[in-house]
C-alpha cells in the first residue's frame, strides 16, 4: 500500500493536469482483477477522503436515513438493487457511505477548483482493483447497509444465502474471516450502471466504504446466550491511506483555481455539463447570457 502527497507537484492549469495524467495512467498495479485509474477533486486541501455519512457524527444514523427515506418515498425505491438505491438515495443528498470518483480527471479537476477560492484544492488520482456492482462482496456491504446484522451467526446465514458468495468460503472454517475481512475492506471501486444522466456527464464511479471493527461480544442475554455480537464502527481518518493501492493527492494552489474553472469551460466542462438537472441547465444560460 502506498500513499503519496506530491508536494513538489502543483496544478497550475489544465496543461499541468494533462502532463500529470499521461505520466501515470497506464500504470497497473493490480493482475488479478481490472486496474482502473480514478479521480476524485475536493475544493479544500485539508478535507479528507470521507464519506457524507462518516461525518459529524451521522454514522450511527445511517440505517435510519435510509429506512426513512424508503418509508416516505417507497414507490422510488421498490425496483432497485440495493446498490442501485444506495446510488439514487446519493444523488438526492441523502448521506451515504459512497464517495463519488470519476474516470475523467477534467470532471475531478472542476470539483477541486469550483467552490472555495480562498482556499487551495486537491486532486486525487487513484490506481485500484475495480469491481461490477453486482460483484458479490459488493452486494454483501450494500445488503449490510440496508439490513445491518452484527450477530456473526446470522452473518454466516446471510452469506450462504446470498447469490455469488463463493462456495469455497461456505465450505470452511474462514467463512467467519471472510465475511470480516468483505465488510472492513477500507473500500471497494465500483464502476456502477450508468442508470442516470448525471453519472453518465460525469463519468462516474463509487468507493464503497468499509468499517472497522472495535470490539465482539458474547452475549449473556437468555435469549441469546452465547451468541457473538461485533461493534462496527466508522473508518478513522488514518485508514484513508489503506483505500486504495496507490493513492496521490496533487496540491492545486487557491490563487488558480478560478483561472482553471475558465479553462475548463472552454472544454464545456462546467455544471451545465456535468449536472442535466433542470436548475443547473438554467443557472448556465443566466451565467452565459450575463457574460
Amino acid at each position: 500500500m502506498a500513499y503519496e502527497e506530491l508536494l513538489s507537484i502543483k496544478i497550475h492549469n489544465v496543461s499541468d493536469l494533462i502532463d500529470f495524467v499521461k505520466a501515470n495512467h497506464l500504470k497497473k498495479f493490480h493482475n488479478t482483477t481490472n486496474a482502473m485509474a480514478f479521480y476524485r477533486g475536493q475544493s479544500n486541501y485539508e478535507w479528507h477522503l470521507e464519506p457524507a455519512v462518516y461525518r459529524n457524527g451521522k454514522f450511527q444514523n445511517e440505517s435510519i436515513y435510509i429506512k426513512e427515506f424508503e418509508r416516505l418515498r417507497p414507490t422510488d425505491f421498490s425496483y432497485d438493487n440495493n446498490f442501485d438505491k444506495l446510488v439514487k438515495m446519493q444523488h438526492y443528498g441523502l448521506p451515504t457511505r459512497l464517495l463519488d470518483i470519476t474516470t475523467n480527471p477534467l470532471v475531478a479537476l472542476f470539483f477541486a477548483c469550483q467552490h472555495n477560492f480562498d482556499k487551495d484544492g486537491s486532486f486525487y488520482y487513484f490506481s485500484t482493483p475495480t469491481f461490477w456492482e453486482d460483484n458479490w462482496a459488493v452486494s454483501f456491504v450494500t445488503d449490510y447497509v440496508f439490513n445491518p446484522e452484527t450477530c456473526v451467526q446470522e452473518l454466516l446465514k446471510r452469506a450462504s444465502e446470498q447469490n455469488g458468495f463463493p462456495s469455497v468460503f461456505l465450505e470452511n472454517s474462514d467463512t467467519v474471516n471472510t465475511i470480516m475481512h468483505t465488510l472492513t475492506v477500507p473500500a471497494h471501486a465500483i464502476l456502477p450502471r450508468l442508470t442516470n444522466q448525471r453519472i453518465l456527464q460525469q463519468s462516474g464511479g463509487f468507493l464503497l466504504f468499509g468499517m472497522s471493527i472495535t470490539g465482539i461480544e458474547v452475549s449473556k442475554n437468555p435469549g441469546t446466550c452465547g451468541r457473538k455480537y461485533i461493534k462496527f464502527s466508522k473508518l478513522d481518518k488514518d485508514q484513508e491511506r489503506l483505500l486504495c493501492p496507490i493513492i496521490k493527492k496533487i496540491r492545486i494552489p487557491a490563487e488558480f483555481k478560478k483561472s482553471i474553472v475558465e479553462e475548463l469551460d472552454l472544454l464545456n466542462i462546467n455544471e451545465g455539463f456535468l449536472f442535466p438537472e433542470l436548475e443547473y441547465q438554467a443557472k448556465n444560460i443566466i451565467r452565459y447570457i450575463m457574460t
